[in-house]
């Protein structure tokens, strides 16, 4: 629902940016977030115990991460959904508008040092994703 939204509010307030992604493109927005949701891994890798995209119903991104108890397995949750909607974006922006692709790596960046930063306190929670950004 993230990728399709932002994009969309994208292309509502500058109808010169790339046209609109739509259900057409779920197949391929879904392996680009598994594909950003593996990049947010590797980025708190050191503060993991358990990363994992296979479940019987391919639906669920689950990690779990070393972080306090506050802010919580809410906030976590909430960062790497973040970071994954903008590695999306700044994927599908690549080869069409240089500078959002740009602006949109830029806060994937920002995101994951986020995710670093709480991850490192050292306390352990859990957090699960399930896919509801097309």
């Amino acid at each position: 629902m993230q990728v399709m939204s932002r994009a969309a509010m994208r292309h509502h307030l500058r109808s010169d940016r790339p046209a609109l992604l739509h259900a057409d493109h779920s197949e391929a927005i879904d392996m680009m977030v598994r594909s950003a949701f593996g990049l947010v891994c590797l980025a708190i890798m050191p503060m993991t115990s358990d990363c994992s995209m296979d479940n019987s119903d391919g639906d669920l991104l689950s990690i779990t991460a070393v972080v306090p108890p506050h802010p919580g397995p809410m906030v976590l949750r909430l960062l790497m959904e973040q970071a994954i909607t903008a590695h999306v974006l700044a994927e599908v922006y690549a080869g069409s508008d240089a500078q959002m692709s740009g602006t949109y790596s830029d806060e994937f960046t920002s995101l994951t040092e986020r995710l670093r930063a709480i991850a490192s306190m050292r306390e352990s929670t859990h957090a699960s994703i399930i896919p509801a950004w097309l």
